[in-house]
């Protein structure tokens, strides 16, 4: 089975500059997500937007942490946008200082496609938080990819 008819058997739709890690999943909600594996962590970030770089944007979404995934929505009852980061994907998470006045406690999750996911959360204790959730996520995600792939 080739990968294009698994994405629609799954009914994934990858979105037009798609990568590795990004798909969208229809009517998928948060309580969807939470009865795939047990949520590790929840709750709104300030997401930089990248429509153009002289002119991006922070956007608050709405991420869980579940499992080996990183999902992100709109809002936290949103049902149709789910986006969705592999955790293995991830090869790099930086703390990123910005200077601005409201964002200034900044993530930077590097993908091993090159691609940026930059995030900034309203303390420094929730930045740190985040970073050993997501740490905690993926060195779990390696331990069970190892046994799964020896």
């Amino acid at each position: 089975m080739g990968l294009s008819s698994l994405f629609r058997k799954l009914r994934f739709r990858v979105t037009p500059l798609a990568s590795s890690w990004h798909f969208r999943r229809p009517r998928c909600n948060e309580n969807c997500i939470r009865d795939q594996d047990t949520s590790i962590k929840e709750g709104y970030i300030w997401k930089q937007s990248k429509f153009t770089p002289l002119n991006r944007r922070w956007k608050k979404r709405y991420f869980i942490l579940s499992g080996d995934k990183l999902y992100f929505l709109k809002e936290k009852s949103e049902s149709v946008s789910v986006k969705i980061i592999r955790i293995l994907d991830i090869v790099s998470l930086m703390v990123e200082d910005f200077g601005f006045r409201r964002k200034t406690f900044g993530l930077r999750l590097r993908a091993n496609n090159k691609q940026s996911l930059i995030v900034s959360c309203n303390s420094e204790a929730e930045r740190n938080d985040w970073m050993t959730a997501v740490l905690t996520a993926k060195s779990y995600s390696l331990v069970e990819h190892s046994r799964l792939w020896p």
